[in-house]
């Protein structure tokens, strides 16, 4: 855990990106389906989606304040 400046640098909207971008990739079990691509596979494994999911979000400092539009443009909804 560390204090990263988030006004004016970027880093508080690269980081809610990364956490959108890690959300979205163990929903849709990215591993999995990487395999089942390599394999031509098509299908499997079948995907979860962030919409309409209730998302969690710890303290609200400058990440949590651009993490919570990003959910909210998925329908999800931020606690």
């Amino acid at each position: 855990m560390s204090n990263i400046p988030s006004q004016a640098t970027g880093n508080a909207l690269s980081c809610a990106e990364m956490a959108v971008y890690l959300t979205l990739a163990c929903l849709r079990s990215a591993n999995a389906m990487a395999a089942s691509i390599r394999e031509r596979r098509v299908g499997v494994p079948l995907g979860r989606t962030l919409f309409g999911k209730s998302v969690l979000i710890v303290g609200f400092g400058g990440i949590a304040k651009e993490l919570v539009p990003r959910c909210a443009h998925a329908a999800a909804r931020a606690r």
